[in-house]
């Protein structure tokens, strides 16, 4: 597992929902994975490159902890491409340098990060 202290704010209109993504429970990524029908390194990937289904559970996992009681496919989650802002608030990940050796649970949970780049897809 990786250490990220990340937290997003995601902003729609005149609302905003924070979501410290550190904090993400066990129970809670199973949610996600089931709502999405992605594993969580694969819907973390998603989120990380901008991916329409890793924005859209996020932000619906924000929203559900801020006290609302929707389901993934609630017409409000529907949200508009342009009208959706995503703030990455704080990013307290360690800062890695060249030749640090990267445990191996790290390799398979990349940081979810819009600056994340695209990993190779050869298997």
């Amino acid at each position: 597992m990786s250490s990220n202290a990340l937290v997003y704010e995601f902003n729609y209109g005149d609302q905003s929902w924070r979501l410290e993504f550190h904090t993400i429970t066990a129970d809670e990524a199973i949610r996600l994975e089931q709502a999405t029908g992605m594993i969580w390194v694969r819907l973390v990937s998603s989120f990380s490159q901008g991916g329409a289904l890793g924005i859209k559970a996020f932000y619906w996992l924000a929203r559900c902890r801020a006290g609302e009681d929707i389901k993934f496919d609630d017409p409000s989650l529907n949200f508009v491409w342009n009208k959706l802002k995503l703030d990455v608030l704080q990013d307290l990940r360690p800062e890695s340098t060249e030749g640090e050796n990267t445990p191996a649970g790290d390799a398979e949970d990349p940081p979810p990060a819009t600056e994340t780049p695209a990993r190779s897809k050869k298997r």
